[in-house]
């Protein structure tokens, strides 16, 4: 899970360099946030 999440991270990364605006920046995070817990809830 780990590895996921730094891939998730890096895209987000990504993501911010191509595009200045940090209010998408904060909605892709939020987006990643709930499918981890969606991810994590089905793991469980």
């Amino acid at each position: 899970m780990i590895i996921v999440i730094l891939l998730l991270l890096l895209g987000v990364g990504i993501f911010d360099g191509d595009d200045g605006d940090d209010g998408d920046d904060l909605i892709l995070i939020i987006i990643i946030i709930i499918v981890l817990f969606v991810f994590f809830g089905c793991g469980l």
